[in-house]
Formats: C-alpha cells, sequence, structure tokens
C-alpha cells in the first residue's frame, strides 16, 4: 500500500483493506465516508462532520448473477446469502473488520443500483465528466 510505504502522502480507500494498518498506527485515519460514524471506530468523524456537508459516499458490495438467471435460483441464493451474513460466526468478523453487514431483495438491490446510477450520472454531468 503506497501510503503505508510513504509513496502517497494521501490515499482514500475503504476499511477492510486499511483497519489493521490503522489499529497498528502505520496509517492515520482523518475521516469516514459514509453519512454515519463507524461502529467500529467511532471517535473518527464523517466527511461532512469535518467541513464538507452533505458527503455521503460509502463503498458497498452486491452478489450479481446474468440477468437471465431463473428467479427461483435468484431467490435461492439470496437466502442463503442473508443466512450467511446473519450467521453469529460470520456476522462479528465481518463487522471487525469494518463492514456494516447488510442483506436485502433483489428488488431492493435493483432501487440501490438506479439510485447510485441517478445520483452520479448529476455529479459526471454537472462536472462535465467525459471518457476518454
Amino acid at each position: 500500500m503506497d501510503a503505508v510505504a510513504g509513496r502517497v502522502q494521501v490515499m482514500i480507500a475503504g476499511m477492510p483493506p486499511t483497519i489493521n494498518y490503522i489499529k497498528s498506527n502505520r496509517l492515520r485515519a482523518l475521516t469516514v465516508s459514509g453519512a454515519r460514524r463507524s461502529p467500529v471506530m467511532p471517535d473518527l468523524p464523517t466527511i461532512a462532520e469535518a467541513g464538507v456537508p452533505g458527503y455521503d459516499c460509502t463503498i458497498w458490495y452486491a452478489m450479481l448473477v446474468p440477468a437471465s438467471t431463473p428467479k427461483a435460483i435468484v431467490a435461492t441464493l439470496n437466502r442463503s446469502v442473508a443466512r450467511a451474513l446473519g450467521d453469529a460466526d460470520l456476522r462479528p468478523k465481518l463487522e471487525q473488520q469494518g463492514l456494516e453487514v447488510h442483506s436485502s431483495t433483489p428488488e431492493e438491490l435493483a432501487r440501490r443500483i438506479n439510485a447510485e446510477i441517478a445520483q452520479w450520472s448529476k455529479v459526471i454531468k454537472s462536472a462535465g465528466i467525459r471518457v476518454e
């Protein structure tokens, strides 16, 4: 990691790959990017609290399959993932890495993806960002 090696002065990264460096004082965390403070590092302010009102940009993960996947298989996968994320042994391990564990339905995930597309499309358009 370039920040740990001293090749860069600032980086933006998710908590799972950095939490051990932060806890061992090899990296200093300045803020979290979500709307709420992290349960793992509750003393760390959000970017909004640090002076950028309304800032809320989090990393999230989703399991995706081809659109042609039968609904019954999607439902089975969804139940299995929800059950795994609720596992009393697994969940605390994920949370200790800074992950906020949440499962949803395929429909809720589709709404989230569409909302993110709309949000970032506005940012891209207003900033005049173009593919190069």
